[in-house]
């Protein structure tokens, strides 16, 4: 209840506690003031537990069964949900006065700053892992906004020379459609207290700024979405950074106070666009991560043979259309599991024991490799799964893979370096799929495969 002299009016009686378990009337008849009743119908109603871990399996199961034989007859009053959080760590160890590993709230403020530490605690972790406050994590907070209020200001001045007008071409169109979706992450992680998942949305939200400034320079960044994205970013970020938020929404010219901003709004995400960014940022990496191999392989080999060997200045790019039959069915299989699981969060670890059981799998694959197969397949699409959503579980993707690369081809390549390159279909009879020998293998729906070679070489 609201105060203690509140408390005591209310539970100085019998009455009061036969009033806990009965009904509205009976607590009116035992509260004299409209006040104080108002006060208890309130407390009533908002009764939220948060608890450890540790006490699961007793006081809180415990507390279930009580609401149920106390009021069985109305269950509206039984706890709905707990949150319940692990113990606390620091710098991945155990929280411990006796070992010196600790720190209170007023060292970690005074060392870092309240808004750092309090990006740091929400980064510790959500849910029932162990929260681990890393300084680490409070030291980069304090480079990030630093660096973040530093661009900012730089836009300020310079706003003149961004580009206004339409906003209609493919990397606006893909910005825009970054900071809807970090606004549905965010909003969805503050409501379901996730607060890990709601500081991953201004994270990623920079990330997709930072893709725009690298890839949109040429054309020129616009105006407004440049603008759109700092009030977002500062509203998503306020809950746990406050102090920073209220200074840099001064900055920009906002009166009033950043917590009393309403919360932005976001148009519906447009899935199709969303996968064509996240294909080419991995195809880009993947491709990145094939050349070094390459590159490794190309010393070792000159090493042994005692001479220099031509470096790759061509490249050529397989792109996969379907998935195999098997393929195929594993993600069916993964369909019927992903649909039927309550706990998504917690898929990837759940599906592994009743894959090999569900249909069209089961029975089907029998022997040892293509068990093999179909788990290190629905590994890497459960891996995917988690970074991009059920889109992944569908048997092709929502876009035409060839024609997306061959048009934003820049993007794919831009820093490899490489002169020379071509992209093929492998289902194409003219593609020299030959080359890739068992990587042909590893070609599926978004997964390309990349062949270096030097032009002076002979091709097989």
């Amino acid at each position: 209840v609201s105060t203690q002299s509140t408390w005591e009016a209310v539970v100085s009686t019998q009455s009061t506690w036969e009033a806990v378990v009965s009904t509205q009337s009976t607590w009116e008849a035992v509260v004299s003031t409209q006040s104080t009743w108002e006060a208890v119908v309130s407390t009533q109603s908002t009764w939220v537990r948060v608890s450890g871990k540790d006490l699961i399996g007793n006081h809180l199961t415990m507390a279930l069964y009580n609401h149920a034989a106390i009021w069985k007859d109305q269950p509206e009053k039984w706890p709905r949900t707990y949150y319940t959080n692990g113990h606390a760590m620091i710098n991945a160890e155990k929280m411990s006065k006796s070992t010196g590993n600790f720190m209170t709230l007023t060292a970690a403020v005074k060392k870092f700053s309240a808004d750092a530490t309090r990006y740091a605690l929400a980064d510790a972790g959500d849910g029932l892992e162990d929260a681990n406050f890393d300084e680490k994590t409070a030291d980069t907070a304090i480079l990030k906004l630093t660096k973040e209020q530093n661009w900012i200001e730089d836009f300020l001045k310079n706003k003149g020379s961004y580009r206004t007008g339409s906003k209609d071409n493919f990397l606006d169109r893909v910005f825009e459609n970054e900071i809807n979706q970090a606004i549905v992450e965010a909003d969805d992680g503050y409501a379901r207290m996730k607060y890990r998942r709601a500081l991953r949305a201004f994270i990623v939200l920079q990330n997709a700024r930072d893709f725009y400034r690298l890839y949109g320079a040429e054309a020129g960044l616009h105006r407004d979405l440049v603008q759109r994205y700092i009030e977002t970013e500062i509203l998503l970020i306020a809950p746990i950074c406050p102090h920073w938020a209220e200074c840099m929404w001064k900055r920009i010219g906002k009166t009033g106070m950043v917590i009393d901003a309403p919360w932005p709004e976001a148009a519906p995400k447009d899935v199709e666009l969303a996968e064509q960014l996240k294909y080419i940022e991995k195809s880009a990496h993947n491709i990145r991560v094939m050349l070094n191999k390459n590159e490794t392989q190309r010393k070792k080999k000159a090493k042994k043979a005692k001479k220099e060997l031509p470096v790759p200045d061509s490249v050529d790019l397989f792109i996969t259309d379907d998935y195999t039959q098997w393929q195929q069915d594993t993600l069916v299989a993964l369909q019927t599991l992903y649909t039927a699981c309550e706990d998504k969060d917690n898929f990837s670890d759940s599906f592994r024991n009743d894959l090999m059981k569900t249909a069209p799998v089961a029975g089907k694959y029998k022997n040892k490799r293509d068990k093999s197969n179909v788990m290190q397949f629905s590994m890497w699409i459960v891996r995917q799964l988690e970074e991009r959503g059920d889109v992944v579980l569908q048997l092709k993707t929502p876009f035409d893979e060839y024609a997306l690369a061959t048009k934003h081809q820049a993007m794919l390549t831009h820093d490899l370096g490489i002169a020379n390159i071509r992209i093929w279909r492998t289902a194409d009879p003219a593609a020299p799929t030959k080359k890739l020998g068992k990587q042909l293998n590893d070609a599926k729906p978004g997964n390309i495969q990349a062949y270096f070679y030097n032009s002076t070489e002979a091709e097989s």
